[in-house]
């Protein structure tokens, strides 16, 4: 009797080390899922800090080439000045 009730609630063909296994796949999966989950959560807040500091440098290098411009046309204006000074004065 004792058997029959024991073979209703687990077919010879499932065995407990079977269930183990399967429950420790089970855990093993979620702890895997969760890993990759906090790794991708990482990796966007890296790519957010990454496109800001690209973003600054580019802010950086239009305004360092304005400024080289600027001294660009200071100077040619300084070299008119200059010459049209030396024309005079000669």
């Amino acid at each position: 009797m004792a058997q029959e009730v024991r073979n209703k609630w687990i077919r010879s063909e499932i065995s407990i080390g079977n269930i183990i296994t399967i429950i420790g796949l089970i855990v093993s999966l979620s702890i895997g899922w969760q890993e990759l989950r906090s790794s991708q959560e990482d990796h966007g807040r890296r790519i957010v800090v990454l496109e800001a500091k690209s973003l600054k440098a580019d802010n950086d290098k239009i305004e360092t080439v304005r400024f080289v411009a600027e001294i660009r046309s200071d100077i040619k204006y300084l070299r008119n000045a200059v010459e049209k000074l030396d024309r005079g004065g000669s």
